[in-house]
């Protein structure tokens, strides 16, 4: 694990693609920047600001990971999240 890893990966499914595993800090800024399905929420711009911060040193990889799984959870419709601690299913409204 690189310095920017955060340990535990995130497996996550958007609806209808195929399963992402999240394994650093730098994938999931990559992620969140190119790929999230509700961009410009407010959990997902924490999630942003956490993922540069640790990027930069000012937080850690484990508070970025925390602020990428509270996106995924506020995303919720069509995203299927596992954190390998735990499993949590989110149906679509």
């Amino acid at each position: 694990m690189g310095r920017n890893g955060w340990g535990n990966p995130v497996l996550f499914r958007v609806q209808g693609s195929a399963p992402v595993t999240i394994t650093s800090v730098g994938e999931a800024s990559h992620y969140l920047m190119h790929h999230w399905p509700e961009a410009g929420s407010r959990l997902h711009a924490k999630a942003q600001a956490s993922c540069t911060f640790a990027l930069k040193g000012e937080r850690t990889p484990r508070a970025a990971r925390r602020a990428f799984i509270r996106a995924a959870n506020e995303a919720a419709p069509g995203i299927e999240l596992q954190t390998w601690q735990s499993m949590v299913t989110l149906y679509p409204k």
